[in-house]
């Protein structure tokens, strides 16, 4: 899969049962629900400017965390609060 290239893959099932989206982003939703996951819009309302000297790394890291934080996710379900090309990163990664 290529970063500005479409997901291809056949839907899979997961052991989670869902997965939340931090986030009202449709290309991040169509991402996740194009491998099969099952999504749940929740988005977060938390600010986003990046702090004095941090790093794009710490940054999406810091921010990624605080969405996940603000959606108040049951045990057991995951939360994806990332910017895209880190999503397309991780859904490399479990395909």
């Amino acid at each position: 899969m290529h970063a500005f290239g479409a997901v291809k893959a056949k839907p899979r099932y997961h052991r989670c049962m869902g997965i939340i989206l931090a986030s009202r982003s449709p290309r991040r939703l169509t991402l996740l629900q194009s491998v099969g996951l099952i999504v749940e819009v929740r988005p977060s309302h938390i600010n986003e400017p990046p702090l004095p000297d941090e790093s794009v790394t710490t940054m999406v890291t810091r921010l990624s965390r605080n969405k996940a934080l603000a959606c108040a996710a049951p045990a057991g379900i995951a939360v994806i609060g990332l910017p895209v090309r880190a999503t397309l990163q991780l859904l490399s990664e479990i395909q």
